[in-house]
Order: C-alpha cells, then structure tokens, then sequence
C-alpha cells in the first residue's frame, strides 16, 4: 500500500461533538490540504459554519443501542459514509479524534510477505496489544479509532453481520465482533471466541493480524483523542497497543525503522510523558470514586500539548 493525497479520502465517522469535531475537521485540512472529507454524523447534528467546512456531510438515521451500546452505529455511519467516497483509498478516524501530521500516509508504504491474506492490501490500524492474564485479554481486537486502507476492503470489514443479544453473546467488546465475525467469513481458519488460551490462536492472532494490518499507535499515526476516556493513550510510553517498530519486528518486513518518519519518542517528550503517566497512576491508587478519578487524570493527560 502506497497512498497518495490526491488518491485518499478522509472518512470523520461519529456524532458531531460542537468542541471537538471542528478541530477534527481544521487539524485533517492543516496536514493533508484540500483533500476530500466526508463527516458521517446522525440526524439533528446542528453544524453551523465553520473556518474549515467537509465536502460532504450524511446525517444517518441513528440505530437503536445494541449490546454494547454503538457497534450498529460505528457500522451503519461508517458504510453510510463510504458510499460517498470516489478515491481508492480511505483514512476513517473518529469524531472525537485531531491529526497531529501527517506521518499515517509515509507509514502506509510498509510492507512485508504475507501468507494469512483476507484484505486485498494490508490497512493501517491501532491494534491492541494482548493482555493474557486479563478476562479480556484483547486477542482480534483492532481498535475502532482509525483506519487507513482501501476502500474495497474498509466496506469488507464493515460489512458483517448487525449485532443483535444473541450474536454479540460471548463477545468481549464491538471490535471483538467486528474482526472474528470478519475473519470466520473471509478466512479458512475459524476463530472460537470460548478459548482464548490456546497456544496455537495466539500465533493465529499475531500472524493473521501482521499479514492485514500494520500497526500503528497514536504517537505513529500522529494522532490525538480529545476524548477524556480515551486521552490516556496520547501518551507516548503508553504499552496499550502494538507500536510501528513492534510490526517491523513480527512481520517480517525487510525495511528498517530508520526508512520511515522517526517514530521513536523524543526524549524531552519521553520523560514528560512519563511524568504524567506516573501522575495519573498517583491517581489511579488513591482518588476512590471513578467519576472523580477520571475528571482529574483527564486534566492529566492534557498536560501533554494537543499538538
């Protein structure tokens, strides 16, 4: 995969946050210029007119909760959205997300061999790192957060079944459904989501994963959530996900991390972010009641500049 501006559209999939989704909008057009942008929002989203405006909006009828509360809803606006799309290629990232540079788009020309296909080309993905000793160890759960690939296999994945109590029974979240419901469909190798221990479908998952994904954090793909919940992994010391560097190590790749933008923290960085991230474990031990511990480490996080 070798994406290039001028064959690339942007995909702003969520509910129009009036604080948060303008700076979506302002930070794609700052880093990748006029390229196409389309917001797929829901119905009675109130979009006044902004400095930078998208070429195109869908307002979505919004699905009613499923089990897990927006899987239907990331689904349904993100085909919604997709139809609109006339470019090869699509960066999906969501509304509650900044872009920081453009670095995704260099990172997009990795590649290595690949004996597990279900995607015509890999995709660029957060992917979460395992946590095996956890009752969701987070095996086949790439991230909801962004995505940059082609068009085709974006509108492959997102294609499965919708979730309903009984289908979304003994799944671990949305994007646990999302990729084994994909993989069972589009892959000789089942996934049976009761055993989550075995040996030989934790090499399946790093394997299948490496061959249709390359893996990048938020620090890699130069982006920032505004999200409170979701601010904790702006931190560049965060070990919640595999890193750039880590899939040059599992896939095989021949190339060297030095023949792309240098991901690697830069140690004034490094050493602030370690501070917060020591902060907010402070606060993790000691504030007791969870809506308060989240408000404070929120104001943690945003010692960490946006951008």
């Amino acid at each position: 995969m070798n994406v290039a501006k001028d064959n690339l559209t942007v995909l702003i999939q969520g509910p129009y946050d009036a604080a948060i989704t303008p700076k979506t909008i302002s930070s794609i057009r700052r880093h990748l210029g006029r390229i196409p942008i389309v917001l797929s929002t829901w119905e009675g989203a109130e979009i006044p007119p902004l400095p930078d405006m998208p070429d195109v909006v869908v307002y979505n009828k919004c699905p009613p909760p499923d089990a897990f509360g927006n899987f239907n809803r990331q689904r349904y606006s993100t085909l919604e959205g997709i139809k609109r799309v006339s470019t090869e290629y699509v960066f999906k990232i969501r509304s509650d997300f900044i872009l920081k540079n453009s670095n995704i788009l260099a990172l997009s020309k990795a590649d290595a061999p690949r004996k597990n296909p279900v995607f015509e080309e890999r995709m660029i993905a957060y992917v979460w790192r395992p946590q095996l000793f956890k009752r969701n160890p987070r095996l086949f759960h790439p991230g909801d957060f962004y995505y940059l690939g082609r068009k085709s296999d974006l509108q492959k994945l997102f294609s499965v079944p919708e979730a309903d109590a009984v289908s979304m029974g003994g799944f671990a979240s949305s994007e646990h459904y999302l990729w084994v419901n994909f993989i069972n469909e589009n892959s000789d190798k089942k996934v049976n989501i009761a055993d989550l221990s075995n040996k030989d479908k934790i090499n399946y998952f790093n394997d299948i994963l490496c061959d249709n994904f390359i893996f990048v954090n938020y620090f890699d793909a130069g982006v920032a959530s505004l999200k409170s919940a979701l601010k904790k992994n702006n931190i560049p010391v965060s070990r919640s996900a595999f890193s750039f560097r880590d899939w040059l190590k599992m896939s095989g790749c021949k190339s060297a991390a030095a023949d792309f933008p240098n991901t690697a923290v830069p140690f004034g960085l490094w050493a602030r972010a370690q501070t917060v991230a020591a902060l907010a474990r402070v606060v993790q031990l000691f504030v007791f009641d969870k809506k308060k511990r989240e408000s404070v480490r929120s104001k943690i996080y945003d010692l960490l500049p946006e951008e």
